[in-house]
């Protein structure tokens, strides 16, 4: 759901506006991602953080350029048996893959609420959103990390939020604009064309929510009121000038699973001079 901009540029001809010719890869998740952007086969995609600074302790080149949330829309959502996050204590917590956004993303909450997600909890991968809802259901896992609208249908079926990285304002990005650093530095008329139609998408997804929810809806196979209550949970959370922050990145390095990102140069990670030029910054 955070794809919601890509999905408005998409859709309503903003990468066409400027030039561009895309052409959307669905269901890819950020590990899987990174590497096909790394391989060539996708030219720019979104991935987090955690899955920027792990492919560059791998030897790659693979930047961010701009964020689209200032928040990660993560919740942990479980039985409503479950009061509090710390009663996850010794159960099994679904997150897609070891090493991504949502999986960093449960280690933070769950550190939050007194737990060491290393010993005190098992995390389960269970490839994507959907994936993860069904393994709920199934009862497979005790709780799950899910975004909108993932998060809509799980409390639809009887797993209401137990925590929310939004409301724990934690700095960690869910959803960068990335690329590799060569790609950038041999089409940065193509990136600059690109960010502009993110730009514009941004605008869209503010002065136009109906088409928002629309796009929501059409990606995301949601009914209306689930796409409404998405995009509702993401407005809050969306940045609308896009410049990649840093503390996000170092969130990473403190929390995330590698320890070998903590050896990394964060400046080389990210490039924000292609959205400043834009902003005229």
């Amino acid at each position: 759901m955070v794809f919601t901009t890509v999905w408005l540029a998409a859709d309503n001809g903003l990468f066409a506006k400027y030039g561009l010719d895309v052409t959307l890869t669905d269901n890819l998740e950020g590990v899987k991602q990174a590497q096909a952007i790394i391989a060539g086969d996708v030219q720019i995609g979104n991935v987090g953080g955690t899955e920027i600074l792990n492919s560059r302790v791998g030897g790659s080149n693979l930047i961010a350029l701009m964020q689209t949330t200032e928040s990660p829309l993560f919740e942990i959502h479980a039985a409503p048996t479950y009061k509090d996050v710390k009663e996850l204590k010794g159960k099994t917590v679904a997150v897609t893959q070891t090493g991504s956004s949502t999986d960093i993303a449960a280690r933070l909450m769950l550190k939050n609420a007194g737990l060491d997600p290393n010993s005190d909890v098992k995390l389960l991968n269970a490839s994507n959103m959907p994936g993860i809802l069904a393994a709920m259901v199934s009862k497979q896992v005790d709780a799950g990390v899910v975004s909108p609208p993932t998060t809509v249908k799980a409390t639809q079926q009887g797993f209401p939020t137990l925590a929310s990285a939004v409301n724990e304002k934690l700095p960690l990005q869910n959803n960068l604009v990335a690329t590799t650093r060569a790609y950038a530095d041999q089409h940065p008329e193509v990136i600059s064309a690109y960010l502009h139609a993110m730009l514009d998408a941004d605008q869209m997804f503010v002065s136009q929510p109906d088409v928002a929810v629309k796009a929501i809806a059409k990606h995301t196979d949601s009914d209306q009121p689930t796409a409404q209550a998405a995009y509702d949970a993401l407005k809050p959370a969306l940045d609308p000038k896009g410049l990649v922050d840093e503390a996000g990145l170092k969130t990473v390095q403190q929390f995330g699973p590698n320890p070998q990102t903590q050896s990394l140069k964060l400046a080389d990670a990210y490039d924000n001079h292609f959205l400043q030029q834009l902003l005229g910054s």
